[in-house]
């Protein structure tokens, strides 16, 4: 009986320890690490942004000095945003804890993912605009407006058009009289010895 009990207690004591073992590897692995960095403003007074890990909870703020600090983040690949609404700043990839255990590394966004150092230094690049700077005056636009090429050609058809027929000799202006009659009359055409057209009635 005594054996049995002390065989059934080291059993017990073996998988407690092999469970002990286990949750020591899996948190070792999921250690959490911060990421922290300083923001320069140049010559602007330093002011409170928001950072902010894209997909996660992880978010942190600047301090008057610039530092800031993003506690326990879970080992992953985040990208980094600044968020503020007076200057834009670049995005970076942040590699926390794979491609190195316990180390973070910084990457800029793109296809040869260049190193960015670490602690972060971040640089805005340049101010946030919201609204487009109103174009001036141009006479290419107003000349280039549909309305006024329509205006335009009313004034020519007021005034360089009666000029041009009381200079146009008087066998041409009589041409294009009789086109003009013909066209009101429905297309047809007049006859060739200019004498009116009989009409024809049945007997």
């Amino acid at each position: 009986f005594f054996m049995m009990a002390a065989s059934c207690f080291m059993s017990r004591f073996l998988l407690a320890a092999c469970a002990a073992l286990t949750l020591c590897a899996h948190v070792s692995a999921e250690r959490r690490l911060a990421v922290e960095g300083r923001i320069e403003l140049g010559d602007e007074t330093q002011r409170t942004v928001r950072l902010h890990l894209q997909g996660s909870p992880y978010t942190g703020f600047s301090r008057q000095d610039g530092t800031f600090v993003i506690h326990d983040v879970a080992p992953g690949l985040y990208i980094l945003e600044v968020l503020d609404s007076q200057w834009i700043w670049p995005q970076l990839e942040i590699d926390v804890g794979l491609r190195e255990s316990g180390a973070v590394h910084a990457f800029a966004l793109g296809p040869q993912k260049e190193p960015a150092g670490y602690p972060l230094v971040l640089q805005p690049a340049g101010r946030a605009a919201y609204f487009e700077t109103r174009e001036g005056f141009k006479w290419r636009s107003l000349l280039a407006n549909p309305m006024m090429i329509t205006m335009a050609f009313s004034v020519i058809s007021l005034f360089v058009l009666p000029k041009m027929i009381a200079n146009m000799d008087p066998e041409t202006l009589k041409e294009i009289q009789e086109t003009q009659n013909r066209m009101a009359g429905g297309g047809g055409s007049a006859p060739a010895n200019n004498e009116p057209a009989k009409r024809v009635t049945a007997k």
